[in-house]
């Protein structure tokens, strides 16, 4: 299995999702991407003037993706103290959030 997760825009790879030396994750855009004429950034929050984006970036952008369930809500706000589930980039979840990916 890869440690890696790629991300599809309209069925083009555009990036890629990794950890880096200290495990902490990461998001790389291609450089054909990144160039082309037509491109746009994965996220608002991604934009593609930087090639590389950090964890924190990376993980706000991971668990927007995820649906918030009742137990992080409070007052039907988001709880501040509910912290994401890190998953395995080969984990069976990982699958989930490539079909989000690649539908965005």
């Amino acid at each position: 299995m890869s440690n890696e997760l790629i991300a599809l825009l309209d069925g083009k790879a555009v990036g890629s999702v990794n950890r880096d030396a200290r495990g902490r994750l990461r998001f790389i855009y291609k450089d054909d991407w990144r160039n082309a004429p037509d491109a746009y950034p994965l996220s608002l929050s991604i934009p593609l003037g930087a090639k590389e984006h950090g964890r924190s970036v990376v993980e706000a952008y991971l668990w927007g993706l995820l649906p918030i369930t009742n137990a992080c809500l409070v007052d039907g706000q988001p709880n501040s103290t509910c912290r994401p589930v890190t998953y395995s980039l080969s984990s069976p979840t990982s699958a989930k959030t490539a079909r989000v990916l690649s539908s965005s």
